[in-house]
Formats: structure tokens, C-alpha cells, sequence
């Protein structure tokens, strides 16, 4: 899966944001193998709660659907 250079949009009601694939990779890496709250993302990571919380269903999706 070639994730290099692109971007994923997240957000809702206009308020999209637009972040690397390659961190939402990563971000979904770190959540599945150290199981913690979404806060703990947020201060890693520097994205709100609920974008990383979409971001993290959206990137399953991806992998899924290759």
C-alpha cells in the first residue's frame, strides 16, 4: 500500500483538516498495540479527540478495502 505523499481529510460540518496518510497509519498503529484513551493520543499526536477517533475508522476502511 503505497501511503507516500497522500493526505486524508477528516473532520465534519466544514471543519475538515487535512493530515499525511502516513500519520494516521501511525496514530492507528499506536492505538491498537498501547490501548488508551483518546486524550492521551491528543497530547501525543497534537489532533482533537474527534478527528482522531474518525481517523482511526477511516484508516481501517482504507486497509480493509485493499
Amino acid at each position: 500500500m503505497e501511503l507516500h505523499g497522500k493526505i486524508m481529510i477528516c473532520g465534519a460540518r466544514g471543519h475538515h483538516s487535512n493530515f499525511p496518510a502516513e500519520s494516521f497509519l501511525l496514530l492507528d498503529l499506536r492505538r491498537l498495540l498501547f490501548p488508551c484513551r483518546f486524550r492521551n493520543l491528543v497530547n501525543e499526536f497534537g489532533i482533537a479527540s474527534d478527528q482522531i477517533f474518525e481517523s482511526i475508522y477511516l484508516t481501517i476502511d482504507v486497509i480493509y478495502s485493499k
